[in-house]
Formats: C-alpha cells, sequence, structure tokens
C-alpha cells in the first residue's frame, strides 16, 4: 500500500534496550520494506521504509531506582512506518500521520481507535538537531508538540550563541561540586530542610557565564533550567520535585544570607548562578556530574536526546539519543525468504488507497465531504457490494 520495494529477505536484527522494558535487553526488529511514497497535496512524501518489530513493557511508575513494568504488550507484533523529514510545519507533521492512519485502516488488518498506534515525533530547525519525542498517541498532539519543540531548538540555538559571545566554552566549564550542607542545616527552605532531616546531602555547582540565561523560556511555562531539573530527574533518580534551587531565580528557596555563604564556598560572587541539589550523596554527586554535562552540551547548541511527550503539549527529557551501534544481526534467527509468488499474491488482493477511492468517488458524483469520508469508512465494502445496483438505478454515474 506504500508503493514500497519489498526486501526478498527478513533479517532480523537486535536493538539493544537497557532501560529494563525488554528483559532480553533487546528489541527485535526487521525491516520489510524501503523507498515508497503517497501522496500529499501538490508533492509526495518519500517513506524511508516500514518494519516490524516487537513491543516492550508498559512503564507504570519510575519512583527514585525502581522502575516498575506491565508485562500486557511484550512482544506483540508493531508495524513502523518512517517517513523522510519532508513535513515543513506542525499542521503537515499532523496531516502526514492522518494519511498513514487511513492507509492502515483501509488494510482492515489493525487496531483502530484511542492508542492503537503510536508516534515518533522527530524535530529539527536549522542550526539545531534531531530530537525524537516518543510515544504521541494522539495525531492531535502533534501540532502543538512540533510547535513546542521548534520554540525549544530555537532558543538553544540563541543559548548556545549568546554563550560563545560570553567567550564560555565546554573546556572552561567545570564539574567540581562543593559540599554545602552544613551551610544550609538550618535552613527554613521546607523542602531542602526536610530532605536534610531524612539525612540528605546538600551540594552546589556554580555555572558562570550563564547569567540570565538559566531563566530563558525554551517552551510555553518552562525555562532552560528544567533542562537540568530532567536530567537530575532522569538520570541522578532524583525524582521528588523540587530537585534543585537556582540562586538568581526569584522563587523563594534559600536566604539571601544563606545564598551568600553558598557563593562564597563555591568561590564566586553574588551574580554567578548557582545550582544546589540535594539527596543521597551518590546520586547528588551524580547529579552535579550531569548538571556540567548539560551545561557543556548548552555551548553546542541542542543535544540528541530522546524526548517525551506531556499532557501540556510540552515535552521533557527521556534520555540521550542512542546512535546506529546499537543495533546488530540476531545470530540466533535465519533470514526468511519472501517468495515472489507471495508477495505478488499480496499485491493483486490490495484495496483501492484512501486517495483512490476518493478520486473514484469524485468522478462518480459524489460530494467531496462525503467522498473523503466514505474513502475511508469501514462501510466502504458495503458501498462497493451495492455499487452496481446503484449505478443501475441511475443514483451514481457508471
Amino acid at each position: 500500500l506504500l508503493g514500497c520495494n519489498v526486501v526478498s529477505e527478513v533479517h532480523i536484527t537486535r536493538k539493544q534496550y537497557l532501560d529494563g522494558s525488554i528483559p532480553t535487553g533487546f528489541q527485535r526488529t526487521a525491516i520489510v520494506g524501503t523507498d515508497g511514497d503517497i501522496p500529499f497535496g501538490d508533492r509526495r512524501i518519500h517513506i524511508r521504509q516500514i518494519s516490524i518489530e516487537e513491543d516492550s513493557c508498559r512503564e507504570v511508575s519510575d519512583r527514585g531506582h525502581v522502575r516498575t513494568f506491565r508485562t500486557d504488550r511484550l512482544g506483540m507484533p508493531l508495524i513502523e512506518t518512517v517517513t523522510d523529514p519532508d513535513m515543513k510545519t506542525p499542521a503537515e507533521a499532523m496531516a502526514v500521520g492522518q494519511i498513514l492512519r487511513h492507509l492502515t485502516r483501509v488494510s482492515g488488518l489493525v487496531r483502530t481507535g484511542s492508542g492503537a498506534g503510536r508516534q515518533d515525533v522527530n524535530v529539527s530547525v536549522t542550526g539545531g538537531t534531531r530530537i525524537e519525542i516518543k510515544g504521541v498517541s494522539s495525531l492531535r498532539a502533534i501540532p502543538r508538540l512540533t510547535h513546542n519543540e521548534a520554540l525549544r531548538q530555537r532558543t538553544l540555538v540563541g543559548i548556545k550563541g549568546e554563550l560563545a559571545r560570553r567567550g564560555v566554552t565546554a573546556d572552561s566549564i567545570s564539574e567540581k561540586g562543593y559540599d554545602v550542607t552544613p551551610i544550609v542545616r538550618g535552613t527554613e527552605c521546607k523542602f531542602i530542610q526536610k530532605a536534610i532531616g531524612k539525612g540528605a546531602s546538600v551540594m552546589a555547582i556554580p555555572l558562570s557565564g550563564f547569567q540570565g540565561l538559566l531563566e530563558a523560556q525554551t517552551q510555553p511555562r518552562t525555562s532552560f533550567l528544567k533542562e537540568f531539573s530532567d536530567r537530575i530527574r532522569v538520570i541522578a533518580c532524583i525524582d521528588d520535585l523540587p530537585n534543585l534551587a537556582l540562586s538568581t531565580q526569584d522563587v523563594p528557596t534559600l536566604s539571601s544570607g544563606e545564598w551568600d555563604r553558598v557563593s562564597k564556598a563555591c568561590g564566586v560572587g553574588l551574580d554567578v548562578p548557582v545550582i544546589v541539589v540535594w539527596g543521597r550523596k551518590q546520586d547528588v554527586e551524580t547529579a552535579v556530574k550531569e548538571i556540567a554535562i548539560r551545561a557543556r552540551e548548552a555551548t553546542e547548541g541542542v543535544p540528541q536526546e530522546t524526548r517525551q511527550a506531556l499532557d501540556d503539549g510540552t515535552n521533557g527529557f527521556e534520555r540521550i539519543l542512542p546512535g546506529a551501534d546499537r543495533m546488530y544481526p540476531d545470530t540466533d534467527l535465519p533470514p526468511i525468504r519472501l517468495e515472489d509468488d507471495r508477495v505478488q499474491a499480496i499485491r493483486d488482493a490490495l484495496p483501492r488507497r484512501p486517495w483512490e477511492r476518493e478520486a473514484r468517488l469524485l468522478e462518480m458524483g459524489v460530494g467531496e465531504d462525503l467522498a473523503a469520508r466514505l474513502s475511508r469508512h469501514r462501510a466502504w465494502s458495503l458501498f462497493s457490494h451495492l455499487l452496481p445496483r446503484l449505478q443501475e438505478t441511475g443514483s451514481l454515474k457508471p
């Protein structure tokens, strides 16, 4: 249906997944076809490949160092369709998704309804990089998610330029943290006070040259500082929010006197932003290093990440975008030959594509709105069955 070149042999590969969602540590996946296309207005959208792969477990909770999954969808077969980056606007991204949705439905072989399909939306802007937003369950959510991610990348590109103007480089950013637990032990900041009462350590890391940048808006109701908070939450497993405090932030946290003493402990002036984190000693040390890593990435622009779609149309950090090295052949499974006769038999039995159905209906004098709806409706088979009788009675043009 996608017009792809079907492979003569299906080769099973393994894709590493080390987050616990697949107990084997890898996902089996295989390319079935390449180089197809679908019509979109006055141009065509290139289909890079179509694959079959196994689904992973569903994450139901992630607290601290404990992650819980449900295995009810583990191993279920998924069909993955990958387009080229041919969509230029958020609205076009959704519209192409709708075409692919309607195309799969005419097969009569897929589930329908909310959650039956999931989109991985890849977004990039000039000067940015490819960011993958995982598991978008609704096509209607794509325009806002895409717009907000483009806004985020534009802001990060601007931050990169400002850091370069200020002479801040990756090498100039230190990952040294300072233990400030004794300084803030008597603080009136309730969440830090509560953490210290449970035995938490508190560390600070200054970010010279980042004055005014951590507060920059990256997405609606979201500042650049959240990028650091997300990294700490996911990688250092400090997920009780808030999980950090910023010396130059308007939100009340430590007192001015405490921030003064923290800045002196870090050896910087009050104008230099200082991030304070708290939690288990080992987690806090990891957090400080991760803050330095994210700050260094800011000098490069947009880091390559896989991000999570949030309900408000924004997105958050999920994991570092993996490279091609994580995929390798599955040596336990032989190639599966696709016989030409079998492929041709399937090709000969294909249903009309939605756009072909719509064009045929318009030729028969059906109105545009009804033609568009009927071309993708499950009642098409009934209409096809009744068509000869409708033409005999003169209700439709032959």
